[in-house]
């Protein structure tokens, strides 16, 4: 109590008869402040209040309600968004779910997964070391998670292992690999060109026109790539790259332009180090050419993961005719649950912090904590 007397006295600005008080405060709580404090002082205070300033750096708090507050852990993990960041826990939740179903989709093993992260989202204590606030939350994901799992086994017409139990609504993965390949293709393009969306987004709130428009390029380039890609798949001729010049030419031009915008962007600045803009350049091109066909491929371990849950239940039949059916399912399906689930759920936040919130997310942001002062007996 001491101590933070002490720390409240340190950052007060006094004379003998005037205190100046500096500080943050929410702005939908901004009004009860003001209100407070003239109450407090009978009237004796002149209460200011301002908008951040563009060189300021004004904490943040996170504020995700229901079952977005348990994914607010994964994003804490990589870091408080910036002030002028978007913050990605809503989008982040929903991929999250849909990377999990999609390497996870199955009815009694989601099920399953579901009731574990309602036990644990009910627990209220420690539990393994991890404090109560944190198995709540990874309750609340592993939850979600069992719910998405559920769907995509409806969508793949898997259940605990068993083929033939319920009929697919879509396709089976295992039966069906070169459609789960395609369709994670797709996921994954989409979540890629999304990052760079919310990336130009960030530039903009933060006034780095030079970057957002950077950003649009790069953009640009990975739509035109990946439609020149998909072509080159179509029929496997390099012949596709000369029957559509104009999009070949355009990908040339984008990867051009973004070899030579660190230079162009210091001759509109004025200071220009022809050396150094231009490796950095050439870094930027390098990384763009690369990361974004590693990144896409990247996410074929969803399809890999889809298909070998199909692979164990096959396995599980095979394994049937030695040990019996009742007793090979169970072991089989306990194996799914705590070896798979833990290694897609790794996988999940891989895909996340790597493929994703690297495309837009710095993490630099300081989180809000309301200063408090403990009660003290009279």
């Amino acid at each position: 109590g001491t101590l933070s007397l002490e720390e409240a006295r340190s950052n007060l600005s006094r004379t003998e008869k005037m205190s100046l008080i500096h500080g943050w405060v929410p702005a939908e709580r901004a009004r009860e402040a003001t209100s407070t404090i003239l109450e407090v002082t009978s009237g004796a205070a002149f209460v200011k209040l301002e908008d951040p300033e563009p060189q300021d750096k004004p904490p943040v708090r996170l504020d995700n309600k229901g079952p977005l507050s348990s994914f607010e852990l994964l994003t804490r993990l990589r870091g408080i968004p910036d002030y002028r960041e978007i913050d990605p826990t809503p989008i982040m939740a929903v991929l999250f779910m849909a990377m999990f179903g999609l390497m996870f989709g199955d009815v009694g093993n989601g099920l399953v997964l579901a009731i574990i992260g309602f036990l644990l989202f009910k627990l209220k204590r420690d539990f393994l070391k991890i404090p109560a606030g944190a198995v709540r939350k990874l309750g609340g994901i592993i939850m979600a998670c069992g719910i998405s799992s559920i769907i995509f086994g409806i969508l793949f017409g898997e259940a605990f292992l068993v083929e033939g139990l319920i009929h697919p609504v879509l396709f089976s993965p295992f039966h069906n690999q070169s459609a789960i390949i395609g369709a994670v293709l797709v996921f994954g393009i989409l979540q890629i060109a999304l990052g760079l969306i919310l990336r130009i987004i960030n530039m903009i709130r933060r006034g780095d026109a030079y970057k957002a428009v950077f950003t649009v390029i790069t953009l640009l380039y990975y739509v035109v790539g990946v439609t020149l890609a998909m072509k080159y798949i179509s029929n496997m001729s390099f012949s596709v790259f000369v029957e559509n010049v104009a999009l070949t030419a355009a990908a040339v031009g984008l990867l051009a332009l973004i070899f030579l915008f660190p230079l162009i962007e210091g001759l509109i600045e004025g200071h220009v180090r022809i050396i150094d803009q231009l490796l950095k350049g050439f870094s930027e091109f390098i990384e763009t050419f690369l990361s974004f066909l590693t990144n896409s491929i990247s996410y074929v371990r969803l399809a890999a993961f889809a298909i070998a849950h199909g692979a164990l239940g096959l396995s599980a039949l095979i394994l049937a005719s030695t040990v019996g059916v009742p007793l090979s399912y169970l072991i089989m399906n306990f194996l799914v649950i705590v070896i798979e689930g833990l290694a897609i759920l790794i996988q999940s936040m891989r895909l996340t912090y790597y493929e994703f919130f690297t495309k837009f997310y710095s993490g630099g942001g300081t989180p809000y904590r309301p200063f408090t002062l403990p009660l003290t007996s009279a």
